[in-house]
């Protein structure tokens, strides 16, 4: 199995000791390449997860209060009973103090503030509402902040129109969704009204 080769002048090599020399000739090459080449490619493939982390939204209470959500209506017939914040929905429960017929206008407004240290941009709202909605006819009027820098303040506004509170027999949620788009994620948080009567 060891075979020998006869090279000039009668000398003979083995096979071990020509696998030898063919190593140190590979070795010999693969170091000079590194030494002289400043070029390293490596490839490879990995994969990230998107963070399920939300970024943090801060929701400052009115001057002097423990409210979150300022409103105005119409010859204050509606008054809020509690407003809470439970994750990132801040949930206020409103009641109205009378029962008038008549179509009154209301608004709701937010104040929230980006501490993330990211920029929020494309701010968009999303509205639904369940329950007793014939007291409300008309969809509300919504704006909120399109762009924010971090440690900005932004607004959310609610307008609505034609509301007649005689109607509202049991309960009502009218549900506001903000969504933002902040270091490749999306952001979001929830502002819920409650109406009972």
């Amino acid at each position: 199995m060891n075979k020998k080769y006869k090279i000039k002048r009668g000398k003979i090599i083995s096979n071990f000791f020509i696998i030898v020399i063919a190593i140190i000739i590979m070795l010999f090459f693969g170091v000079g390449y590194s030494m002289f080449s400043t070029t390293l490619t490596i490839q490879a493939t990995a994969t990230a997860k998107k963070s399920d982390t939300d970024l943090p939204i801060d929701i400052p209470t009115t001057p002097g209060g423990t409210d979150y959500v300022s409103m105005t209506v119409d010859n204050n017939v509606l008054q809020i009973v509690s407003q809470s914040i439970d994750g990132n929905t801040v949930n206020v429960d409103l009641k109205p103090t009378t029962s008038t017929g008549k179509p009154r206008k209301m608004n709701i407004q937010l104040d929230f503030m980006n501490n993330s240290g990211y920029t929020y941009t494309n701010g968009t709202v999303t509205y639904e509402v369940s329950g007793n909605t014939t007291f409300m006819p008309n969809r509300p009027t919504t704006t909120v902040t399109t762009t924010l820098q971090t440690g900005e303040t932004g607004t959310f506004t609610a307008d609505f129109t034609g509301v007649k509170f005689n109607s509202l027999t049991t309960t009502c949620t009218c549900k506001f969704t903000i969504t933002y788009t902040a270091n490749g994620q999306e952001v979001q948080f929830i502002i819920s009204l409650n109406f009972t009567r």
